[in-house]
């Protein structure tokens, strides 16, 4: 086997190389979720709410495009905002959380609206929501279903 001469041999292990020294570790490598749960709600609820918080120790803003859950038929990204005097929610597209922040998904500001549960979920009782980010990776959370006035809240 034919041996390339030094020059083309170290161009060529450049071009392999350089892609993988470049590319940008993915989202549940560089974030940190803390404290998800979920609204308990009575069984004939048909929405309820979530919330968590993410952290992002990367060089890159990380942007959430969706969640899902295997319990749930559809969760929406939600803005509680109050207009005229008037507490309304707005849908939102997506979440950025910048390089080196923190980002809260609380009750009275953004928060997850998940629909239409597949099984009831009691109080004490888990739920993996799944989060989609930007790029197609995804980081499954554990999200605990509590009481909106659980003093165990953080």
């Amino acid at each position: 086997m034919a041996v390339p001469p030094n020059g083309i041999f170290r161009r060529s292990l450049l071009c392999l190389l350089i892609p993988l020294l470049i590319a940008s570790p993915c989202p549940a490598e560089t974030v940190t979720i803390r404290n998800a749960w979920i609204s308990a709600s009575p069984p004939v609820a048909r929405a309820t709410s979530g919330y968590f918080e993410i952290e992002n120790h990367g060089h890159e803003t990380v942007i959430i495009e969706r969640i899902s859950s295997p319990d749930y038929n559809r969760i929406e990204i939600h803005r509680s905002i109050l207009s005229d005097g008037v507490a309304r929610m707005q849908l939102q597209k997506e979440i950025l959380v910048p390089a080196g922040s923190r980002f809260a998904f609380r009750p009275g500001g953004y928060h997850l609206m998940l629909y239409r549960n597949s099984k009831p979920l009691g109080t004490g009782e888990s739920t993996t929501l799944t989060l989609h980010f930007s790029g197609g990776d995804t980081l499954p959370v554990t999200a605990e279903v509590r009481r909106r006035d659980d003093p165990h809240q953080h």
